[in-house]
């Protein structure tokens, strides 16, 4: 025992003396080395994606309102 004074205050406190160190360190078990190749090496490509637009179609003729044909009117034969 060893007493410490500290600004009046005494503690009595015992003989610190270091940790015992271990003789043997702890071996780890085998680390894994290879990593798992699970991973897709090609990356999926898109379709093709449209690249003509509809175009209007043009419009079609419409009919030309045909003129009445003139009925002939019957003459009269005179006898």
């Amino acid at each position: 025992m060893r007493i410490v004074s500290n600004e009046g205050l005494t503690v009595i406190a015992p003989n610190a003396s270091p940790p015992p160190t271990p003789t043997s360190t702890p071996t780890l078990g085998p680390t894994p080395t290879s990593t798992p190749t699970s991973t897709p090496t090609s990356t999926p490509t898109p379709g093709p994606t449209p690249a003509a637009t509809n175009t209007p179609l043009p419009p079609t003729a419409t009919n030309t309102p045909v003129p009445p044909t003139p009925t002939p009117t019957p003459t009269p034969t005179s006898t």
